[in-house]
């Protein structure tokens, strides 16, 4: 089974969205040895084809609109949890995201940033292993050969930043 990821109707077709499907693509490509990374069999332009998984780990983890009604809440002695899942079971799912993060920072050719890490972004396999996906808010930084250093990073377009906050190296 794969998945098209193509743009959303109401995407434009112009460079800030070509970026982000490259950007989704290279991390996805660079990646590609991790068991812990959504596999990805293809790309071309604003389409990037992966394998697919259909398990979003979010809906078993958050249930309904994920707020919590005040009668509902428990203020005896013992706590009575909302989660079907067993501690054992809860300190897995948070290792397993651990290890995701680990091999996507942990890149051995450089840096990779990503600052739009949500739950919604791990997933679930058949068999129960749990992939990170979802990579166009990813950025590589670049290596400035004269100052020995990475170049600055700053992403200017989450909660209404504006391009003015973007800073280019040319390495």
């Amino acid at each position: 089974m794969f998945v098209i990821k193509v743009p959303r109707r109401d995407q434009q077709f112009d460079y800030e969205n070509f970026e982000y499907a490259r950007m989704d693509a290279l991390v996805m490509e660079r990646l590609t040895s991790s068991p812990r990374i959504v596999d990805i069999y293809g790309y071309c332009g604003f389409t990037v084809v992966t394998e697919g998984v259909q398990n979003e780990v979010q809906s078993h983890v958050i249930y309904g609109s994920g707020y919590i009604n005040p009668s509902d809440l428990n203020d005896t002695k013992t706590m009575r949890s909302l989660s079907p899942y067993t501690p054992r079971q809860k300190l897995h799912m948070a290792l397993s995201m651990a290890e995701a993060l680990a091999d996507l920072h942990g890149f051995r050719d450089g840096v990779i940033v990503h600052d739009d890490i949500q739950l919604c972004q791990y997933l679930i396999t058949e068999d129960g292993r749990m992939k990170l996906n979802d990579f166009n808010r990813a950025e590589v930084m670049l290596w400035d050969i004269d100052e020995e250093e990475y170049c600055k990073y700053y992403n200017g377009y989450v909660y209404g930043n504006g391009s003015e906050n973007f800073y280019f190296c040319f390495a």
